[in-house]
C-alpha cells in the first residue's frame, strides 16, 4: 500500500483487496501469528479506507475461506488444529478466490469498501457469479 497510494492518490482512483481470513476472528491453536496478521488485515483495510476515501480510492478487504492450495494441503498434513481435519472437498477452488477479487475490483464492490467481504455464504457466491 505503501508504494502504490501516491499513485493512486495522483491518479484520484484504485482499489487495493487485502486478503484476510475468517481466522481473524478466531483463536486457532498453533495460528498465534496466523490469526493476529488476518485481524491487522482487516482493521488496516478500514482503517486506510477512511483515509483514502477523498481521493476516490476503494480498499477492501476478502475473506475467501478455505481454499483448495498447496499451503492448505500443508496444513492437512500437519494436523495442527481444526483447519487441519476439514474435508478437502469443502474448499473452495482458487479460481473463486480470484473471481472474487475481480468482483471487488469492479463497481459492484464498491459497497464493500472499508469492510472484509467474506464469500462463506451461498449469497455471496451468487453475488460473485460463482453459484446460478
Amino acid at each position: 500500500m505503501r508504494a502504490v497510494l501516491p499513485h493512486m492518490i495522483k491518479a484520484k482512483s484504485g482499489v487495493i483487496v487485502n486478503l484476510s481470513s475468517g481466522a481473524a476472528n478466531s483463536a486457532l491453536w498453533g495460528w498465534s501469528h496466523y490469526c493476529s496478521s488476518k485481524a491487522a488485515s482487516q482493521k488496516l483495510t478500514e482503517v486506510a479506507q477512511l483515509e483514502v476515501a477523498e481521493h476516490h480510492i476503494r480498499i477492501v478487504g476478502l475473506s475467501p475461506g478455505t481454499v483448495a492450495t498447496d499451503m492448505m494441503a500443508s496444513i492437512r498434513d500437519s494436523q495442527i488444529n481444526a483447519v487441519s481435519k476439514l474435508d478437502w472437498n469443502s474448499h473452495i477452488p482458487a479460481q473463486w478466490a480470484a473471481k472474487a477479487v475481480a468482483f471487488l475490483c469492479g463497481p459492484e464492490g464498491q459497497q464493500f469498501a472499508g469492510s472484509d467481504f467474506s464469500l462463506k455464504s451461498e449469497q455471496a457466491k451468487r453475488l460473485v457469479g460463482l453459484l446460478d
